[in-house]
């Protein structure tokens, strides 16, 4: 659970949930969900959990969008389908913002996606797009990370610090 905090801080978000009465479980894949029931396989093999109320979160996926642009525009994409874009967030007469680009960050991975990521790089190509318009260049993007927190439930969370480089 939450992959790109430190596992202290995963450990802790599962605790406060069982504290909220949620029987967290990984490493599982869901083959049916019923009324008051969900299904699921483990290594183990199939079991199922009981419940009124039952939540799913099954990561994400970029849009399919993004291969579709990858063909038509040939830009190549990630591992995980996100379309690899210029230190300017573009390839080249196409910008790519959020969780459909795959930007480096200062260590070289690829920045999360993640709204504050998104919001600064939106607001980076609208400088870029003036910029052009006016024939000025622009300096690659560099994200500035503040922390990030997860919201775990009402006056609960795990916080991460900003990475300082």
């Amino acid at each position: 659970m939450l992959p790109t905090y430190p596992s202290r801080l995963s450990a802790k978000a599962v605790e406060q949930l069982n504290q909220l009465g949620v029987l967290v479980q990984t490493g599982a894949m869901v083959s049916d969900i019923r009324d008051e029931k969900v299904v699921f396989r483990t290594a183990d093999g199939v079991e199922e959990i009981a419940g009124r109320t039952i939540l799913w979160t099954a990561g994400v996926r970029p849009s399919s969008l993004g291969r579709a642009l990858a063909k038509s525009v040939d830009v190549r994409l990630d591992h995980t389908g996100r379309l690899i874009v210029d230190p300017d967030l573009s390839h080249p007469d196409v910008f790519v913002i959020g969780d459909l680009a795959s930007c480096a960050g200062p260590n070289g991975k690829p920045l999360p996606g993640l709204a504050p990521v998104a919001i600064q790089q939106g607001r980076y190509v609208a400088k870029c797009i003036q910029n052009r318009l006016q024939r000025q260049a622009t300096p690659p993007f560099v994200y500035h990370d503040y922390g990030t927190m997860a919201t775990i439930g009402r006056s609960r969370a795990v916080a991460m610090e900003a990475k300082r480089g």
